[in-house]
């Protein structure tokens, strides 16, 4: 699962990411579901970002309370849980980050791809009247995590990011454990390192 994140934005980073400028804001130091996180839309043709609630509320829902329970969505059901399958084939979008976190007992993890600075979770979003709101999709855990963790987020590099937006029909095969390093450590410096 994903329940942390955080953007550690860096302008000149963004850019050569993501092919934009991201208007200056300043973000929480991390976000946690419900929180309004940042989202990429109409990427790559008219890019933008907007700021939406961090679990999923379908159109048709009555109640926003079911955001606490839809912050993530498995990637293998997406077109089966009538909570996601509508957003799936229009509403498909980039959340940005520079990690995510985990807990390994009761230490935090921060965790991060070694070969990329800043990448995207692969996501989906909604609109209920005003409210935006969108999900961060999940896939089985990388092989780093299995100890502690079966789920982590769907990690999409540069090219990844395209795919999982582009019009028309999506492509699984995006939606797989991120193959390349992941790091690992405590959070916190003040921590020890459970792993070396």
């Amino acid at each position: 699962m994903c329940a942390r994140f955080s953007l550690n934005f860096n302008p000149r980073l963004f850019r050569a990411v993501f092919g934009f400028d991201l208007p200056e804001q300043e973000f929480l130091p991390e976000f946690a579901p419900t929180d309004e996180v940042p989202v990429i839309v109409d990427f790559p043709t008219s890019p933008q970002i907007r700021m939406m609630r961090w679990g999923l509320i379908p159109s048709w829902s009555t109640s926003e309370k079911m955001s606490v329970n839809t912050f993530n969505a498995r990637a293998e059901s997406l077109d089966e849980r009538p909570t996601f399958r509508g957003a799936l084939p229009e509403r498909r979008c980039l959340i940005p980050a520079t990690c995510f976190y985990d807990w390994y007992g009761k230490q935090k993890l921060l965790i991060r791809p070694v070969e990329l600075g800043m990448f995207a979770f692969a996501g989906l979003w909604e609109a209920r009247g005003d409210l935006l709101s969108c999900t961060v999709i999940t896939c089985p855990a990388h092989e780093a995590m299995t100890e502690f963790q079966d789920r982590m987020p769907v990690i999409l590099d540069q090219y990844g990011s395209k795919e999982w937006v582009k019009p028309g029909s999506w492509n699984p095969e995006l939606l797989q454990t991120y193959p390349g390093q992941l790091h690992l450590g405590p959070a916190s410096t003040d921590q020890p390192s459970l792993f070396g």
